[in-house]
């Protein structure tokens, strides 16, 4: 259910006209990029697996309404279980997203590190 609310706000954003220059935002050249979300996360699966397959999802939806744009994910660089021997340099592996594997995704385009170093 909670998807289908979102892919029909993306849909509404991306598809919605400009009211000044009647270009639609999927359309319009002023537009670098999407993000996905801001900061995916799913503390009940630390090994990045259920975000993953979300991002795959909602990448799909988003590039086949938008094939122009760029399209990233919005997450802080945290890469989960993926390389156990890196937890102590990884201080947010508990939060169930894994930056690697959701940027080797076809549609995502780029990435990009949501850095708060006051907080780690």
């Amino acid at each position: 259910m909670l998807k289908k609310y979102l892919k029909n706000h993306i849909e509404k954003v991306v598809t919605r006209l400009n009211s000044i220059t009647k270009v639609a935002y999927k359309d319009d050249p002023t537009i670098m990029a999407w993000e996905l979300m801001n900061e995916p996360r799913d503390q009940a699966d630390y090994s990045g697996k259920t975000v993953n397959v979300w991002v795959q999802e909602m990448a799909s939806f988003v590039k086949s309404l938008d094939n122009k744009h760029l399209l990233e994910v919005g997450m802080e660089g945290f890469y989960g279980d993926s390389i156990p021997e890196r937890k102590s340099v990884n201080p947010g592996y508990q939060v169930g997203t894994d930056f690697i594997s959701n940027h080797l995704i076809n549609e995502i385009d780029f990435a990009t590190i949501h850095a708060y170093t006051d907080q780690w």
